[in-house]
Protein backbone atom coordinates (compact mmCIF):
# COMPACT_ATOMS: atom_id res chain seq x y z
CA UNK A 1 0.00 0.00 0.00
CA UNK A 2 0.98 3.61 -0.29
CA UNK A 3 2.54 4.68 2.97
CA UNK A 4 -0.05 6.38 5.16
CA UNK A 5 -2.81 5.79 2.59
CA UNK A 6 -6.24 4.19 2.55
CA UNK A 7 -8.12 1.89 0.19
CA UNK A 8 -11.70 2.14 -0.92
CA UNK A 9 -13.51 1.14 -4.07
CA UNK A 10 -10.35 -0.34 -5.61
CA UNK A 11 -8.30 2.84 -5.06
CA UNK A 12 -5.34 3.27 -2.73
CA UNK A 13 -4.43 6.89 -2.10
CA UNK A 14 -2.46 9.36 -0.05
CA UNK A 15 -4.27 10.34 3.12
CA UNK A 16 -7.92 10.04 4.05
CA UNK A 17 -10.13 12.26 1.95
CA UNK A 18 -13.66 11.96 3.35
CA UNK A 19 -16.58 11.61 0.99
CA UNK A 20 -17.00 10.07 -2.44
CA UNK A 21 -16.44 6.57 -3.69
CA UNK A 22 -12.75 7.21 -4.38
CA UNK A 23 -10.48 8.51 -1.65
CA UNK A 24 -7.75 10.35 -3.48
CA UNK A 25 -5.25 13.12 -2.96
CA UNK A 26 -7.05 15.94 -4.74
CA UNK A 27 -4.66 18.71 -3.68
CA UNK A 28 -3.77 19.70 -7.26
CA UNK A 29 -0.37 21.32 -6.94
CA UNK A 30 0.85 22.99 -10.11
CA UNK A 31 4.55 23.57 -10.66
CA UNK A 32 5.57 22.35 -7.18
CA UNK A 33 9.17 21.21 -6.72
CA UNK A 34 11.07 18.96 -4.35
CA UNK A 35 13.85 20.25 -2.17
CA UNK A 36 16.26 19.15 -4.86
CA UNK A 37 14.57 21.40 -7.40
CA UNK A 38 13.02 18.61 -9.46
CA UNK A 39 9.47 18.99 -10.68
CA UNK A 40 6.89 17.22 -8.54
CA UNK A 41 4.63 15.20 -10.81
CA UNK A 42 1.15 13.95 -9.93
CA UNK A 43 1.15 10.20 -10.56
CA UNK A 44 -1.51 7.50 -10.82
CA UNK A 45 -0.54 3.83 -10.71
CA UNK A 46 -2.42 0.74 -11.90
CA UNK A 47 -3.16 -2.01 -11.05
CA UNK A 48 -3.02 -2.16 -7.27
CA UNK A 49 -0.81 -5.26 -7.09
CA UNK A 50 2.26 -5.63 -4.88
CA UNK A 51 4.69 -4.31 -7.46
CA UNK A 52 2.74 -1.16 -8.32
CA UNK A 53 1.88 -0.34 -4.70
CA UNK A 54 5.56 -0.66 -3.76
CA UNK A 55 6.52 1.47 -6.75
CA UNK A 56 4.03 4.13 -5.69
CA UNK A 57 5.62 4.15 -2.24
CA UNK A 58 9.07 4.71 -3.73
CA UNK A 59 7.81 7.46 -6.03
CA UNK A 60 6.27 9.22 -3.04
CA UNK A 61 9.46 8.91 -1.03
CA UNK A 62 11.39 10.42 -3.93
CA UNK A 63 9.26 13.55 -3.94
CA UNK A 64 6.40 12.85 -6.35
CA UNK A 65 2.73 13.20 -5.51
CA UNK A 66 0.91 9.87 -5.72
CA UNK A 67 -2.71 10.82 -6.23
CA UNK A 68 -4.09 7.29 -6.64
CA UNK A 69 -3.30 3.61 -7.01
CA UNK A 70 -6.25 1.99 -8.75
CA UNK A 71 -7.38 -1.55 -9.39
CA UNK A 72 -7.80 -1.84 -13.14
CA UNK A 73 -8.39 -0.04 -16.45
CA UNK A 74 -11.98 0.82 -15.52
CA UNK A 75 -10.83 2.52 -12.33
CA UNK A 76 -8.16 4.44 -14.25
CA UNK A 77 -10.77 5.89 -16.60
CA UNK A 78 -13.25 6.65 -13.81
CA UNK A 79 -10.71 8.59 -11.74
CA UNK A 80 -8.80 10.61 -14.35
CA UNK A 81 -10.95 13.70 -13.87
CA UNK A 82 -11.29 13.26 -10.11
CA UNK A 83 -7.58 13.08 -9.22
CA UNK A 84 -6.12 14.82 -12.31
CA UNK A 85 -2.83 12.92 -12.69
CA UNK A 86 -0.15 14.26 -14.96
CA UNK A 87 1.31 10.80 -15.62
CA UNK A 88 -0.34 7.38 -15.41
CA UNK A 89 2.08 4.51 -14.74
CA UNK A 90 0.39 1.25 -15.66
CA UNK A 91 1.52 -2.33 -15.97
CA UNK A 92 1.38 -3.37 -19.58
CA UNK A 93 -1.00 -6.27 -19.03
CA UNK A 94 -4.55 -6.98 -20.11
CA UNK A 95 -6.90 -5.82 -17.37
CA UNK A 96 -4.75 -2.81 -16.53
CA UNK A 97 -4.05 -1.27 -19.94
CA UNK A 98 -6.25 -1.06 -23.02
CA UNK A 99 -6.99 1.25 -25.93
CA UNK A 100 -9.72 3.09 -24.01
CA UNK A 101 -7.26 4.07 -21.25
CA UNK A 102 -4.78 5.43 -23.79
CA UNK A 103 -7.49 7.33 -25.66
CA UNK A 104 -8.87 9.01 -22.53
CA UNK A 105 -5.39 9.91 -21.28
CA UNK A 106 -4.56 11.37 -24.68
CA UNK A 107 -7.77 13.41 -24.67
CA UNK A 108 -6.70 15.00 -21.38
CA UNK A 109 -3.03 15.51 -22.23
CA UNK A 110 -1.96 12.90 -19.67
CA UNK A 111 1.23 10.95 -20.34
CA UNK A 112 0.93 7.17 -20.13
CA UNK A 113 3.99 5.08 -19.20
CA UNK A 114 3.84 1.30 -19.51
CA UNK A 115 5.73 -0.91 -17.06
CA UNK A 116 6.74 -4.09 -18.90
CA UNK A 117 7.58 -7.12 -16.78
CA UNK A 118 7.15 -9.92 -19.34
CA UNK A 119 7.32 -10.72 -23.04
CA UNK A 120 3.52 -10.83 -23.09
CA UNK A 121 3.39 -7.33 -21.64
CA UNK A 122 5.82 -6.06 -24.26
CA UNK A 123 3.66 -7.52 -27.03
CA UNK A 124 0.53 -5.99 -25.49
CA UNK A 125 2.12 -2.51 -25.35
CA UNK A 126 3.30 -2.85 -28.95
CA UNK A 127 -0.16 -3.92 -30.13
CA UNK A 128 -1.62 -0.73 -28.63
CA UNK A 129 1.11 1.47 -30.08
CA UNK A 130 2.40 2.47 -26.62
CA UNK A 131 6.00 3.55 -27.13
CA UNK A 132 6.76 4.99 -23.70
CA UNK A 133 7.58 1.78 -21.85
CA UNK A 134 10.10 0.80 -19.19
CA UNK A 135 11.21 -2.83 -18.97
CA UNK A 136 11.82 -4.03 -15.42
CA UNK A 137 12.81 -7.36 -13.90
CA UNK A 138 10.09 -8.77 -11.68
CA UNK A 139 11.65 -9.52 -8.27
CA UNK A 140 10.47 -12.36 -6.08
CA UNK A 141 8.04 -11.11 -3.45
CA UNK A 142 9.88 -13.18 -0.76
CA UNK A 143 12.94 -11.02 -1.37
CA UNK A 144 10.86 -7.93 -0.71
CA UNK A 145 9.92 -9.24 2.71
CA UNK A 146 13.39 -10.56 3.66
CA UNK A 147 14.28 -7.52 5.80
CA UNK A 148 12.44 -5.25 8.14
CA UNK A 149 12.55 -2.32 5.67
CA UNK A 150 10.81 -2.58 2.33
CA UNK A 151 13.44 -2.64 -0.47
CA UNK A 152 12.95 -0.73 -3.68
CA UNK A 153 10.94 -2.76 -6.23
CA UNK A 154 13.20 -1.48 -9.03
CA UNK A 155 16.94 -1.39 -9.45
CA UNK A 156 18.53 2.04 -9.55
CA UNK A 157 18.99 1.87 -13.33
CA UNK A 158 15.36 0.85 -13.79
CA UNK A 159 14.22 3.73 -11.60
CA UNK A 160 16.35 6.19 -13.59
CA UNK A 161 14.72 4.95 -16.81
CA UNK A 162 11.26 5.35 -15.31
CA UNK A 163 11.97 8.71 -13.66
CA UNK A 164 13.02 10.13 -17.02
CA UNK A 165 9.45 9.61 -18.17
CA UNK A 166 7.72 10.95 -15.07
CA UNK A 167 7.30 14.45 -16.47
CA UNK A 168 4.03 15.95 -17.68
CA UNK A 169 3.39 16.23 -21.39
CA UNK A 170 5.05 19.44 -22.53
CA UNK A 171 2.28 20.37 -24.95
CA UNK A 172 -0.64 22.41 -23.60
CA UNK A 173 -3.60 20.25 -22.63
CA UNK A 174 -6.04 22.38 -24.57
CA UNK A 175 -5.10 23.29 -28.12
CA UNK A 176 -6.52 26.69 -29.04
CA UNK A 177 -8.89 26.07 -31.93
CA UNK A 178 -10.03 28.73 -34.34
CA UNK A 179 -12.96 28.68 -36.71
CA UNK A 180 -13.88 25.47 -38.48
CA UNK A 181 -12.78 23.45 -41.47
CA UNK A 182 -15.90 24.28 -43.50
CA UNK A 183 -16.49 21.64 -46.19
CA UNK A 184 -13.73 19.04 -46.50
CA UNK A 185 -14.14 16.64 -49.44
CA UNK A 186 -12.13 13.40 -49.54
CA UNK A 187 -11.49 12.06 -53.04
CA UNK A 188 -9.17 9.51 -54.58
CA UNK A 189 -8.43 8.35 -58.12
CA UNK A 190 -9.51 4.86 -59.20
CA UNK A 191 -7.71 2.19 -57.19
CA UNK A 192 -6.75 4.54 -54.35
CA UNK A 193 -6.84 2.63 -51.04
CA UNK A 194 -8.29 3.96 -47.83
CA UNK A 195 -10.33 6.95 -49.00
CA UNK A 196 -13.29 6.09 -46.78
CA UNK A 197 -11.00 5.18 -43.87
CA UNK A 198 -9.42 8.62 -44.11
CA UNK A 199 -12.81 10.36 -44.27
CA UNK A 200 -14.15 8.48 -41.24
CA UNK A 201 -11.10 9.10 -39.10
CA UNK A 202 -10.75 12.76 -40.08
CA UNK A 203 -14.35 13.29 -39.03
CA UNK A 204 -13.78 11.40 -35.77
CA UNK A 205 -10.68 13.45 -34.90
CA UNK A 206 -12.39 16.76 -35.68
CA UNK A 207 -15.33 15.73 -33.48
CA UNK A 208 -13.02 14.69 -30.64
CA UNK A 209 -11.42 18.14 -30.87
CA UNK A 210 -14.75 19.69 -29.88
CA UNK A 211 -16.34 20.32 -33.27
CA UNK A 212 -19.84 19.43 -34.42
CA UNK A 213 -19.06 17.33 -37.48
CA UNK A 214 -21.27 15.99 -40.26
CA UNK A 215 -19.89 13.02 -42.22
CA UNK A 216 -21.60 12.48 -45.59
CA UNK A 217 -21.16 9.48 -47.86
CA UNK A 218 -21.82 10.86 -51.33
CA UNK A 219 -20.50 7.87 -53.24
CA UNK A 220 -23.09 6.16 -55.44
CA UNK A 221 -21.12 2.92 -55.18
CA UNK A 222 -20.62 3.16 -51.42
CA UNK A 223 -23.89 1.45 -50.56
CA UNK A 224 -23.72 2.41 -46.90
CA UNK A 225 -20.02 1.62 -46.36
CA UNK A 226 -19.53 4.29 -43.70
CA UNK A 227 -22.57 3.10 -41.74
CA UNK A 228 -21.30 -0.49 -41.89
CA UNK A 229 -17.79 0.48 -40.78
CA UNK A 230 -19.14 2.44 -37.80
CA UNK A 231 -21.77 -0.14 -36.85
CA UNK A 232 -24.73 2.10 -37.73
CA UNK A 233 -27.99 1.16 -39.45
CA UNK A 234 -27.49 0.91 -43.21
CA UNK A 235 -31.13 1.48 -44.15
CA UNK A 236 -31.60 4.61 -42.01
CA UNK A 237 -32.26 7.81 -43.98
CA UNK A 238 -29.16 8.26 -46.04
CA UNK A 239 -28.05 10.37 -48.94
CA UNK A 240 -30.62 8.95 -51.37
CA UNK A 241 -33.49 10.03 -49.11
CA UNK A 242 -31.88 13.43 -48.48
CA UNK A 243 -31.55 13.88 -52.23
CA UNK A 244 -35.24 13.04 -52.76
CA UNK A 245 -36.23 15.58 -50.11
CA UNK A 246 -33.98 18.14 -51.78
CA UNK A 247 -35.58 17.46 -55.16
CA UNK A 248 -38.97 18.28 -53.63
CA UNK A 249 -37.56 21.45 -52.12
CA UNK A 250 -35.99 22.58 -55.38
CA UNK A 251 -39.23 21.83 -57.21
CA UNK A 252 -41.22 23.97 -54.82
CA UNK A 253 -38.79 26.88 -54.83
CA UNK A 254 -38.02 26.93 -58.54
CA UNK A 255 -41.21 25.65 -60.08
CA UNK A 256 -40.10 22.39 -61.72
CA UNK A 257 -36.73 20.89 -62.47
CA UNK A 258 -37.44 21.19 -66.18
CA UNK A 259 -37.85 24.95 -65.78
CA UNK A 260 -34.06 25.19 -65.54
CA UNK A 261 -32.17 23.39 -68.28
CA UNK A 262 -30.26 20.47 -66.75
CA UNK A 263 -27.68 20.43 -69.53
CA UNK A 264 -26.12 23.77 -70.39
CA UNK A 265 -24.14 24.37 -73.55
CA UNK A 266 -21.24 21.95 -73.61
CA UNK A 267 -23.27 18.96 -72.45
CA UNK A 268 -21.95 18.60 -68.88
CA UNK A 269 -25.26 17.45 -67.49
CA UNK A 270 -24.87 19.71 -64.46
CA UNK A 271 -27.51 22.23 -63.44
CA UNK A 272 -25.84 25.61 -63.03
CA UNK A 273 -27.22 27.17 -59.84
CA UNK A 274 -25.79 29.38 -57.12
CA UNK A 275 -23.84 27.29 -54.58
CA UNK A 276 -25.96 27.95 -51.49
CA UNK A 277 -29.21 29.23 -52.90
CA UNK A 278 -31.30 26.38 -51.44
CA UNK A 279 -30.74 24.27 -48.34
CA UNK A 280 -32.53 21.47 -46.55
CA UNK A 281 -33.81 22.77 -43.24
CA UNK A 282 -31.94 21.57 -40.17
CA UNK A 283 -34.94 19.66 -38.79
CA UNK A 284 -35.21 17.59 -41.98
CA UNK A 285 -31.46 17.03 -42.07
CA UNK A 286 -31.43 15.70 -38.52
CA UNK A 287 -34.18 13.17 -39.19
CA UNK A 288 -31.99 11.58 -41.88
CA UNK A 289 -28.71 11.31 -39.95
CA UNK A 290 -27.42 9.03 -37.21
CA UNK A 291 -25.20 10.13 -34.36
CA UNK A 292 -21.97 8.31 -33.58
CA UNK A 293 -20.78 8.79 -29.98
CA UNK A 294 -17.85 11.17 -29.74
CA UNK A 295 -16.28 12.75 -26.65
CA UNK A 296 -15.84 16.50 -26.72
CA UNK A 297 -17.95 17.28 -29.78
CA UNK A 298 -20.47 15.41 -31.91
CA UNK A 299 -20.40 13.34 -35.08
CA UNK A 300 -23.50 12.78 -37.23
CA UNK A 301 -23.47 10.50 -40.25
CA UNK A 302 -25.47 10.63 -43.47
CA UNK A 303 -24.91 7.16 -44.88
CA UNK A 304 -24.43 6.26 -48.51
CA UNK A 305 -26.73 5.95 -51.45
CA UNK A 306 -27.39 3.26 -54.04
CA UNK A 307 -28.71 5.87 -56.48
CA UNK A 308 -26.63 5.47 -59.65
CA UNK A 309 -29.02 5.94 -62.57
CA UNK A 310 -30.66 8.92 -64.17
CA UNK A 311 -29.67 12.54 -64.23
CA UNK A 312 -28.35 14.13 -61.04
CA UNK A 313 -29.66 17.61 -60.34
CA UNK A 314 -26.85 19.58 -58.80
CA UNK A 315 -29.23 22.06 -57.20
CA UNK A 316 -30.59 19.22 -55.07
CA UNK A 317 -27.09 18.00 -54.21
CA UNK A 318 -26.19 21.54 -53.20
CA UNK A 319 -29.28 21.70 -50.99
CA UNK A 320 -28.19 18.53 -49.16
CA UNK A 321 -24.68 19.88 -48.56
CA UNK A 322 -25.98 23.28 -47.50
CA UNK A 323 -28.31 21.65 -44.99
CA UNK A 324 -25.37 19.75 -43.53
CA UNK A 325 -23.26 22.90 -43.30
CA UNK A 326 -26.04 24.74 -41.51
CA UNK A 327 -26.03 22.11 -38.74
CA UNK A 328 -22.28 21.55 -38.34
CA UNK A 329 -18.97 23.30 -37.74
CA UNK A 330 -17.24 20.88 -40.09
CA UNK A 331 -18.58 18.92 -43.04
CA UNK A 332 -16.58 15.91 -44.28
CA UNK A 333 -17.77 14.41 -47.58
CA UNK A 334 -16.59 11.06 -48.96
CA UNK A 335 -17.04 11.03 -52.75
CA UNK A 336 -16.47 8.43 -55.44
CA UNK A 337 -13.55 8.34 -57.83
CA UNK A 338 -15.46 9.02 -61.04
CA UNK A 339 -15.12 12.53 -62.43
CA UNK A 340 -16.09 11.88 -66.04
CA UNK A 341 -19.67 12.68 -66.97
CA UNK A 342 -19.86 11.04 -70.39
CA UNK A 343 -21.03 12.35 -73.72
CA UNK A 344 -24.70 12.17 -72.74
CA UNK A 345 -24.28 13.91 -69.41
CA UNK A 346 -26.05 11.01 -67.70
CA UNK A 347 -23.19 9.59 -65.61
CA UNK A 348 -24.54 10.33 -62.15
CA UNK A 349 -21.31 9.25 -60.45
CA UNK A 350 -19.23 11.92 -62.13
CA UNK A 351 -21.85 14.64 -61.73
CA UNK A 352 -22.28 13.91 -58.02
CA UNK A 353 -18.54 13.91 -57.32
CA UNK A 354 -17.97 17.11 -59.30
CA UNK A 355 -20.78 18.93 -57.50
CA UNK A 356 -19.40 17.98 -54.09
CA UNK A 357 -15.87 18.96 -55.09
CA UNK A 358 -17.16 22.33 -56.31
CA UNK A 359 -18.61 22.93 -52.83
CA UNK A 360 -15.35 22.10 -51.03
CA UNK A 361 -13.33 24.56 -49.00
CA UNK A 362 -10.53 21.98 -48.93
CA UNK A 363 -9.95 18.75 -50.85
CA UNK A 364 -8.01 15.77 -49.54
CA UNK A 365 -6.70 13.54 -52.33
CA UNK A 366 -5.91 9.98 -51.21
CA UNK A 367 -3.53 7.96 -53.37
CA UNK A 368 -1.55 4.74 -53.24
CA UNK A 369 2.15 4.85 -52.36
CA UNK A 370 3.37 3.09 -55.49
CA UNK A 371 4.41 4.32 -58.94
CA UNK A 372 0.99 3.65 -60.51
CA UNK A 373 -0.88 5.25 -57.62
CA UNK A 374 1.34 8.33 -57.61
CA UNK A 375 0.86 8.85 -61.33
CA UNK A 376 -2.91 8.66 -60.84
CA UNK A 377 -2.62 11.27 -58.09
CA UNK A 378 -0.77 13.58 -60.50
CA UNK A 379 -3.46 13.15 -63.14
CA UNK A 380 -6.24 13.59 -60.59
CA UNK A 381 -4.70 16.76 -59.18
CA UNK A 382 -4.61 18.24 -62.67
CA UNK A 383 -8.32 17.45 -63.14
CA UNK A 384 -9.18 18.93 -59.75
CA UNK A 385 -7.41 22.19 -60.62
CA UNK A 386 -9.92 22.63 -63.42
CA UNK A 387 -12.89 21.78 -61.18
CA UNK A 388 -11.96 23.72 -58.06
CA UNK A 389 -9.04 26.01 -58.86
CA UNK A 390 -9.30 28.29 -55.78
CA UNK A 391 -9.73 25.36 -53.37
CA UNK A 392 -6.87 24.18 -51.16
CA UNK A 393 -5.79 20.64 -52.03
CA UNK A 394 -3.81 18.32 -49.74
CA UNK A 395 -2.46 14.93 -50.85
CA UNK A 396 -2.46 11.86 -48.59
CA UNK A 397 -0.15 9.13 -49.86
CA UNK A 398 -1.50 6.02 -48.17
CA UNK A 399 0.12 2.74 -47.14
CA UNK A 400 3.67 4.01 -47.39
CA UNK A 401 6.12 1.07 -47.37
CA UNK A 402 9.90 1.50 -47.52
CA UNK A 403 10.24 -1.51 -49.83
CA UNK A 404 8.17 0.27 -52.46
CA UNK A 405 9.45 3.83 -52.10
CA UNK A 406 13.03 3.06 -51.03
CA UNK A 407 15.09 4.37 -48.14
CA UNK A 408 14.07 8.01 -48.62
CA UNK A 409 10.28 7.88 -49.12
CA UNK A 410 9.71 11.61 -48.59
CA UNK A 411 12.28 12.51 -51.23
CA UNK A 412 10.78 9.96 -53.60
CA UNK A 413 7.32 11.43 -53.06
CA UNK A 414 8.52 14.98 -53.70
CA UNK A 415 10.08 13.87 -56.96
CA UNK A 416 7.08 11.81 -58.07
CA UNK A 417 4.56 14.54 -57.24
CA UNK A 418 6.59 17.50 -58.42
CA UNK A 419 4.55 19.94 -60.44
CA UNK A 420 1.11 19.23 -59.01
CA UNK A 421 0.72 22.85 -57.99
CA UNK A 422 2.05 23.55 -54.51
CA UNK A 423 -0.04 20.87 -52.84
CA UNK A 424 0.89 19.71 -49.33
CA UNK A 425 1.82 16.01 -49.28
CA UNK A 426 1.26 13.84 -46.18
CA UNK A 427 2.42 10.26 -45.67
CA UNK A 428 0.11 7.69 -44.10
CA UNK A 429 1.95 4.56 -42.90
CA UNK A 430 0.89 1.06 -43.82
CA UNK A 431 -0.83 -0.01 -40.59
CA UNK A 432 -3.03 -2.99 -41.38
CA UNK A 433 -3.25 -4.16 -37.76
CA UNK A 434 -4.77 -0.84 -36.68
CA UNK A 435 -7.28 -0.69 -39.53
CA UNK A 436 -8.23 -4.34 -39.01
CA UNK A 437 -8.87 -3.66 -35.32
CA UNK A 438 -11.02 -0.64 -36.20
CA UNK A 439 -13.11 -2.70 -38.63
CA UNK A 440 -13.55 -5.49 -36.10
CA UNK A 441 -14.67 -3.04 -33.40
CA UNK A 442 -16.78 -0.86 -35.74
CA UNK A 443 -15.02 2.20 -34.36
CA UNK A 444 -12.52 4.88 -35.44
CA UNK A 445 -8.79 4.42 -34.94
CA UNK A 446 -8.76 6.87 -32.04
CA UNK A 447 -10.90 4.42 -30.05
CA UNK A 448 -9.21 1.09 -30.80
CA UNK A 449 -5.66 2.07 -31.79
CA UNK A 450 -5.05 5.54 -30.29
CA UNK A 451 -1.25 5.22 -30.35
CA UNK A 452 -0.99 3.77 -33.85
CA UNK A 453 1.17 5.68 -36.31
CA UNK A 454 -1.74 5.92 -38.75
CA UNK A 455 -4.08 7.41 -36.16
CA UNK A 456 -1.46 9.95 -35.06
CA UNK A 457 -0.87 11.06 -38.65
CA UNK A 458 -4.59 11.66 -39.27
CA UNK A 459 -5.08 13.34 -35.88
CA UNK A 460 -2.16 15.72 -36.42
CA UNK A 461 -3.54 16.74 -39.80
CA UNK A 462 -7.05 17.28 -38.41
CA UNK A 463 -5.75 19.46 -35.57
CA UNK A 464 -3.60 21.45 -37.99
CA UNK A 465 -6.78 22.45 -39.84
CA UNK A 466 -8.29 23.86 -36.66
CA UNK A 467 -5.32 25.95 -35.54
CA UNK A 468 -4.53 27.57 -38.89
Amino acid sequence: MVSGGTRQGGVATDGGNPGGGCRCNTNHRQGATTDGGNLVTRLMFAPDDELMVSLARVARERGHTVCAVVADETAVRENLDLVAPEVVVVRSERGALNAAVLAECDDRGIRTVGLVTSATGAEHAASLGLREVVEVALRQSTRWRSTGAEPDPLSESEWVALAARLQPVSLPRAIPLVGSTGCLVVWGPPGAPGRTTVAINLAAELAAAGQRVALVEADPDGNGTIARVLGLAVDYGGFAEAYRRAIQLVTMTRGTLDASPSAPAGGTGETQVPLRETALDVATWRTLTQEFPSPGGSLVVLSGTTHTGGRIDTAAVGAVLAGARADADCLVVDVGSALAIGNTGLDSRGVLARRCLAAADRIVVVGAADPVGLERVREGAAALRMLAAPTSIDVFVNRVRPRVLGRRPQEHLRTALRGIGGRSVYRLPNDASATDAALAAAAPLRVVAPRSALRRAIRDYALSLLVR
